[in-house]
């Protein structure tokens, strides 16, 4: 991948943020690249330096480390708008700004997966600024400057702008060949699949798990200023992001479905029902599908065709708070 092909990736991007930025803070933005550059980690080390959260992330199949660097405005938006504007604790903003991040990165891979290319980011963690000098383990990065400007009127010049520097270091090259078909062009993404495909995932995404995590503004989530009952020997609960070992469950079956829509209707059109007649549901064409374990909603996804079979591709997943909540 060379610079080029770099700068049209992240335009690619630019209306599928604002998709999202809409998504999650309720307010239409719009977001433009300001400049692109590739050079070495101390440079991308001096820019990340800038910002008020910094994430890193690894992309294994191109053995790739990515950096998302977020202004002190935009985490005090997201901040604001999930968080009532009253968080105080930097482990909930921590999190808060990793599943972000963690939104902003399916969408794109999910993307990516329909014209070809696959990829599977791991390992998001934020990197606090004396440890960002030797946060990055490459030697050559590409790096990218966009602005996010509320369109609530008034020149770009004059508005506050949210600000995301994004740093990538360079693919490997054996990785590269690997998948020659999908970057034959000079535009890796050139198929409109792509940016149709980004765009949708945008507007399924929702950030979920942090906002109905419980956390509540002003009350203390470190343990020093309340005191508890002693109830033995456990002294801590593992949190969501924690808790992975479910083995015990896996043997336990559940029904899973889909619903396509629903419709009210009273009682005397139910009984008037012959066969040809026509329900109209509630859920405009071309609208993501339900999917439901026991009942519960999990996930949404599109209706596909698999040879002579429907299927539903899973287009987003509810967090796994919520959807656990769901089952209960």
């Amino acid at each position: 991948m060379n610079l080029n092909q770099w700068e049209q990736a992240v335009k690619l991007h630019l209306s599928a943020i604002e998709i999202l930025l809409q998504n999650v803070l309720e307010k239409e933005y719009n977001v433009s690249l300001k400049a692109v550059d590739t050079g070495s980690n101390e440079d991308a080390a001096e820019e990340m330096q800038q910002a008020g959260k910094v994430i890193r992330f690894l992309e294994k199949n191109f053995q790739s480390e990515v950096f998302l660097s977020f202004s002190e405005a935009w985490v005090n938006q997201l901040a604001g708008q999930l968080l009532n504007g009253e968080a105080n604790n930097e482990k909930v903003i921590d999190d808060l700004i990793i599943e972000f991040s963690e939104q902003l990165m399916d969408m794109i891979s999910g993307a990516l997966g329909e014209v070809g290319i696959e990829i599977e980011m791991t390992n998001f963690e934020i990197i606090p600024e004396n440890k960002m000098t030797r946060a990055f383990n490459l030697q050559q990065y590409f790096r990218a400057n966009l602005h996010a400007v509320s369109n609530s009127g008034g020149s770009d010049e004059q508005q506050p702008f949210l600000e995301l520097r994004v740093a990538a270091s360079h693919p490997d090259k054996k990785a590269m060949q690997s998948s020659e078909k999908a970057f034959s062009e000079d535009n890796p993404f050139k198929d409109e699949r792509y940016t149709e495909a980004v765009q949708r995932y945008a507007q399924h995404a929702d950030i979920t798990q942090t906002k109905n995590s419980g956390y509540k503004p002003g009350v203390s989530m470190q343990g020093k200023a309340v005191e508890f009952e002693d109830f033995g020997k456990t002294k801590s609960v593992k949190n969501s992001r924690e808790v992975r070992n479910i083995d015990i469950l896996k043997d336990v079956e559940m029904n899973l479905s889909v619903e396509l829509g629903r419709r009210d209707m009273p009682l005397g059109n139910i009984l008037q029902l012959v066969k040809g007649s026509v329900i109209e549901l509630e859920k405009l064409a071309g609208e993501p599908v339900e999917i439901l374990v026991n009942g519960h909603k999990i996930a949404q996804g599109d209706v596909v065709v698999i040879d002579e079979h429907f299927g539903v591709r899973i287009s987003n997943l509810l967090a796994s708070k919520e959807r656990l909540k769901n089952l209960q």
